[in-house]
């Protein structure tokens, strides 16, 4: 197994790379320094899982007992300077650029090759850190925060965007800097914090890309009427219909935006009526909270309706399976908890803004090695047994042990770690760290290979999903 992930993960960092990407950003400068950049990367990854609770007694003690190198907590603060955040983030960017195999881990039978999921957490920081950090426009807002950007393509777990923002760059202004990462015939799942018209044809037109997504409240949909003339759709009309005629589904061809009339198909969900009041019920409890004391007819009309939209025609994907197949997109929602629960990248206090970055950018770092780990182990295990990794119980384990990835990223990085011991640890991670599903759902994969290979279109096959577990 060691072989086999050495093999598959990027090919480890030497001595002599980081000491050259040390020297290009200027943090380690003279040959006599006491910290180089090797010693500084190893400290900041691998030291603690809690590199922001350690005290810089703590650390100075740690470089010592490990490294031999007497440095006084005063010269190490000062380490921390603009020259190590600017050494961590190209060690980041190296890292990212080196990416696992793309072979996907099931192959589809479709016109796209890569299925991408993306969205944001964001987290507060301290307030001394509110100019590099906004959380808006407003000069007299004290409050600092971090946006993370992060997509992948979660048949490959390649990772297309892993990015740093303040928090007042919004999800809905992201696709005007993030389209390039797009490619021909990706199939695109986002929220609605993404998908406004503007960035759906953007997507279709300039990078010929596939969507599903839901449709914003918002946004006005229109079809053809006999004269060929756009005709808007009354959500009020359609839902009557449905309930008159005891259907629970239906699809139809129709033309998004108010100006842009872009062409896709909609589907579109009555949801049942213990759900539809609990989505009611928060639509009016956000309304009386903005000031609003009147509700529209047709919000309370949508509120009872899952409606999305695609570019993907019935064939490919048939109306049952759309909200089945958007429900993958909830698997980011673990990342997250990951991060915050087992990295605590939230976890922050008041320090220096570099200190604060190297932080940062070091659980970045280990994010995109215990990401790349996982995705290698996930690949063997689905093609041996078809079942599924669990990725906090593997980030659990790393973040415990992190000589492992100490052992696999750096050359010659964790030498008190013998081959025996690492192979236990492993065993360990396949052993205990299979994916627990609760009877009747299914793993990412299950969902995927469910939904778009399907060949019979039959009520066996295109079940009505069930929404109580798809509410998010």
């Amino acid at each position: 197994m060691v072989r086999r992930l050495k093999q598959e993960l990027p090919k480890a960092f030497t001595l002599r790379e980081i000491q050259q990407l040390a020297a290009d950003s200027k943090y380690h400068q003279r040959a006599d320094a006491k910290i180089n950049g090797y010693t500084f990367l190893q400290l900041v990854l691998f030291h603690s899982p809690s590199l922001m609770n350690d005290t810089l007694e703590d650390l100075s003690q740690h470089l010592e007992i490990e490294h031999s190198v007497d440095i006084s907590k005063q010269a190490l603060h000062e380490r921390f300077n603009a020259y190590a955040v600017k050494f961590l983030k190209m060690v980041f960017k190296e890292l990212l650029n080196k990416k696992i195999p793309k072979e996907p881990i099931i192959n589809l039978k479709t016109r796209f090759k890569r299925i991408l999921i993306k969205d944001s957490t964001a987290f507060g920081v301290s307030k001394e850190l509110r100019e590099l950090y906004p959380v808006s426009d407003k000069e007299n807002d004290p409050h600092a925060a971090v946006r993370i950007q992060f997509e992948y393509d979660v048949l490959s777990g390649t990772i297309n965007d892993l990015s740093v923002h303040a928090f007042r760059d919004q999800d809905n202004c992201d696709w005007k800097t993030s389209n390039s990462y797009i490619q021909e015939n990706d199939l695109i799942i986002r929220d609605l914090g993404y998908m406004h018209v503007e960035a759906i044809k953007a997507l279709i037109k300039e990078r010929n890309a596939d969507v599903l997504c839901r449709l914003d409240t918002r946004t006005d949909v229109y079809v053809k009427d006999e004269n060929q003339n756009f005709a808007k759709i009354n959500f009020s009309e359609v839902h009557k219909k449905m309930r008159a005629l005891g259907i629970t589904s239906q699809q139809m061809d129709v033309f998004v935006g108010a100006k842009e009339r872009l062409p896709m198909r909609m589907v579109i969900f009555d949801l049942p009526d213990d759900v539809a009041a609990e989505r009611i019920r928060k639509v009016r409890k956000e309304r009386k909270r903005n000031g609003s004391k009147t509700i529209k007819e047709e919000t309370i009309v949508r509120a009872r309706l899952i409606i999305m939209i695609t570019t993907l025609p019935s064939y490919v994907l048939c109306k049952e399976k759309c909200y089945v197949l958007y429900g993958i997109r909830w698997q980011i929602e673990l990342l997250f908890k990951s991060w915050k629960s087992l990295l605590k990248i939230d976890k922050t206090k008041s320090v220096k803004k570099e200190r604060f970055e190297c932080f940062l950018f070091s659980k970045l770092l280990q994010v995109i090695m215990i990401w790349q780990f996982f995705w290698c182990l996930q690949k063997w295990w689905y093609s041996y047994h078809k079942k599924s990794m669990s990725l906090l119980k593997v980030t659990k384990v790393l973040i415990d042990n992190l000589c492992v990835l100490k052992c696999f990223y750096i050359t010659n990085g964790s030498k008190q770690l013998k081959q025996k011991e690492l192979g236990k640890i492993l065993n360990v991670i396949v052993k205990r760290c299979k994916l627990e599903t609760k009877k009747g759902d299914k793993s990412s994969f299950e969902i995927i290979v469910s939904a778009l290979n399907v060949t019979n279109m039959d009520k066996n096959q295109c079940n009505i999903p069930n929404f109580n577990k798809l509410q998010g």
